[in-house]
């Protein structure tokens, strides 16, 4: 009967530790926002007493087109394309979620802080409020996506 016990015993902490040493749930992946970004979708909005006034989408085509370039050493380039010219804007920039700060090379004091609102493999959404600094009230929203 003392053995007894003692098989039931060992049994029970054998299944207790079996069963109680799951998985290791790992953390999630942080996502890089380094690479380089092709703008799809700008999109501005005017807000007057809770009323959108103003609901301008801009798609990018093949003729006018944006990339984005975030390096990992906080320096930025962004190409862009039109159909009537293009060009190069350098900085830095420095990333403190949820928000980056765009810092041109050409201008250091006209600085540029947008809002991440959506970052996944594929998708980089920014959001900046009054993009031309004479209406509070206007709101710009980007749409990147990852450029293979």
């Amino acid at each position: 009967m003392k053995k007894n016990i003692q098989i039931y015993f060992c049994l029970f902490l054998l299944s207790f530790i079996l069963f109680a040493c799951g998985e290791q749930e790992n953390p999630p992946k942080e996502i890089q926002i380094f690479g380089i970004w092709s703008k799809v979708k700008q999109q501005f909005i005017r807000i007057n007493n809770n009323k959108i006034i103003e609901d301008t989408v801009t798609y990018t085509s093949i003729n006018d087109s944006s990339d984005l370039e975030l390096f990992n050493d906080s320096t930025y380039r962004i190409k862009f394309y039109t159909f009537k010219d293009s060009g190069i804007f350098q900085g830095k920039y420095y990333r403190n979620k949820p928000s980056i700060t765009f810092i041109p090379l050409d201008s250091p004091t006209n600085t540029d802080v947008y809002q991440e609102l959506r970052l996944s493999e594929t998708e980089l959404w920014l959001k900046k409020t009054d993009p031309d600094n004479t209406n509070p009230n206007r709101i710009e929203i980007i749409q990147y996506f990852v450029k293979k």
